[in-house]
């Protein structure tokens, strides 16, 4: 998971997120969730692969809460990115 120092960050951050799952150009959103990848795949170099999932969360009301509703998970979109050592040579 990306990981931010403060709540500003985090602030920043989830609305990137919002705006990659808005973005209907798939080439363009590939990229983007690319770039989030990469910044995690610097922090742990020894993974190989990471699978980025996007979706959201749909939240009950109280009233639906109290009747046993819980959250529900929406799919959006799934990718998975390759990087090795090479890739942060590249970058440097």
């Amino acid at each position: 998971m990306p990981h931010v120092t403060n709540a500003g960050a985090g602030l920043r951050f989830a609305t990137l997120i919002e705006n990659i799952g808005e973005t209907r150009y798939d080439p363009l959103r590939e990229v983007m969730v690319k770039m989030v990848a990469y910044s995690v795949w610097r922090d742990h170099p020894e993974a190989t692969m990471i699978r980025a999932v996007l979706g959201f969360v749909i939240l009950p009301t109280l009233d639906e809460y109290r009747r046993g509703k819980r959250e529900q998970y929406e799919f959006l979109y799934a990718y998975d990115f390759r990087f090795s050592s090479s890739d942060a040579m590249e970058n440097h």
